[in-house]
């Protein structure tokens, strides 16, 4: 009795085993990361204000990041980010082709937006200037994909 409940038990265990579900994950890059890289807090200084942004490509030149009371600027490649404090002023930074600031047009590069433009978006009067606001919108239709408030000290 008891070898044919072990038999049983090795059998359906081996079945199981064999039958397994397969997970399957859909690569897409039409996600947004944007972190602190030293740490999580909502606090930062100007030690800690190292940013990282990674926007998939098909978000890239959609993309418009607004900030209050700072600036970013690139450091190391396209995604590492030092988070200026400029308290008063408001920017805006955005991933555009080359060939768009040429005026003329052409889909593969516009695809890629390699270069990361910043424009003066005028002075802050909403928020308190130790109050630093980070705003990733979409340009086809001003929908706010994100938003990060840090306090600076």
């Amino acid at each position: 009795m008891r070898l044919t409940v072990i038999l049983i038990f090795v059998s359906f265990f081996s079945l199981a085993q064999e039958i397994h579900e397969k997970i399957k994950i859909k690569k897409s890059d039409y996600s947004i990361y944007f972190f602190n890289t030293s740490s999580p807090s909502e606090v930062i200084n100007s030690t800690n204000n190292l940013f990282v942004l990674q926007l998939g490509s098909s978000r890239k030149c959609k993309t418009v990041i607004e900030i209050t009371n700072g600036q970013l600027k690139p450091i190391k490649n396209d995604s590492i980010y030092k988070l200026v404090h400029l308290p008063g002023m408001n920017y805006r930074h955005l991933f555009i082709s080359s060939t768009e600031q040429n005026n003329s047009s052409s889909t593969a590069s516009q695809k890629l937006c390699p270069d990361f433009k910043t424009e003066v978006n005028g002075a802050n009067t909403l928020l308190p200037d130790s109050v630093i606001q980070i705003k990733l919108l979409n340009l086809s239709n001003d929908s706010i994909h994100l938003t990060n408030k840090y306090y600076y000290r």
